[in-house]
């Protein structure tokens, strides 16, 4: 697939991949700029899933697939998901909604968690998965890893965390989860203000401060809370 050629040229094995989703009716949301096999070349991570009709209910699982796209020569792209990923079709259990990219297990490759819910148009969308890790395998593949509480997640985020790398907040589940050889939820943080929204260190367990910038992250908008007297101000 090349994206400089005025009538771009698709490859027959994601023709393949629409028709086996649900043809010219396929989504593709969040086209990620990644090094997937580390040779200097900016490669693509994209998610593909297919809609229900807006108003209709739909109790079945959302078909979808991670698509990895490497970059061959300039601007030109193959289908590469099953060497990365060691399958031709990677469902990751609904719709990826918003995402954070970091090399958590600190190989050297960038991994990608995905915040992932079930809201493909269908009016019933409170059916509940959990958020998906894509970690490097230190070689130029990768591994999917479900984390998360089971819910309709609508945004990821990074937080700095005390070990010198980053935790990743869920919401609105309010959960941390931190990579330390595997995957765990940690409770070092106080939740104030709107829970979906805003999120700061617990005080004297995060660096021990008692100053905390809370992020929206509806607007990436940053205020400065002070704890005083048991509550934050």
């Amino acid at each position: 697939l090349s994206l400089l050629e005025s009538t771009p040229t698709y490859l027959n094995d994601i023709k393949a991949k629409y028709e086996t989703l649900c043809g010219s009716k396929v989504n593709m949301q969040l086209v990620i700029p990644v090094d997937m096999n580390k040779d200097g070349k900016v490669d693509l991570l994209t998610n593909l899933w297919c809609a229900t009709p807006s108003g209709q209910t739909n109790t079945n699982p959302v078909p979808n697939t991670l698509l990895v796209l490497t970059q061959e020569g300039r601007m030109t792209f193959k289908d590469s998901t099953f060497e990365i990923l060691g399958s031709n079709m990677v469902d990751i259990g609904g719709v990826a909604h918003r995402y954070v990219k970091y090399d958590f297990n600190n190989d050297g490759y960038e991994d990608i968690v995905y915040a992932v819910n079930m809201e493909d148009g269908r009016t019933n969308s409170t059916t509940l998965v959990q958020n998906v890790a894509v970690m490097s395998n230190g070689n130029g593949t990768y591994s999917v890893v479900k984390i998360g509480t089971a819910a309709s997640t609508q945004n990821v985020t990074l937080k700095d965390n005390s070990l010198g790398s980053k935790d990743v907040v869920m919401m609105p589940t309010n959960e941390v989860w931190r990579y330390n050889n595997g995957w765990s939820k940690v409770d070092t943080y106080d939740w104030i203000g709107y829970v979906e929204t805003v999120f700061a260190p617990s005080p004297g367990q995060f660096h021990g401060s008692e100053m905390a910038f809370v992020q929206d992250v509806a607007s990436t908008d940053y205020s400065l809370y002070k704890y005083v007297d048991g509550q934050w101000l």
